[in-house]
């Protein structure tokens, strides 16, 4: 039976996710008329405008109020600052403003 050894080194961490993208970026697209080819036959869904330009706009309240106020478990912390989903029910008025 093959053991597996859980890294914990740093640096051996970044070198293996490094050695990772390099490898996944490092093939050319070497096939162009293959991949012309698929798209013509397939027809992959396309953006229009309006979905490409709405990532750009900003956040809304409502928005930021609609994901505090969803979250039912009010003891995590839907982020990484590790605030609670009940200190944003709390300081609703003063947080929601400049998130």
């Amino acid at each position: 039976m093959k053991q597996e050894l859980l890294q914990t080194d740093t640096r051996e961490i970044q070198k293996i996710i490094q050695d990772f993208h390099e490898c996944l970026y490092m093939h050319k697209l070497e096939n162009l008329e293959e991949m012309d080819k698929f798209l013509k036959i397939y027809h992959p869904p396309r953006l229009n405008q309006e979905d490409i330009e709405s990532p750009n706009r900003p956040i809304t309240s409502s928005e930021i109020e609609i994901v505090i106020f969803f979250n039912t478990n009010k003891k995590k912390s839907p982020g990484p600052d590790g605030f609670t989903v009940e200190f944003y029910h709390t300081f609703k008025e003063e947080v929601v403003p400049i998130l």
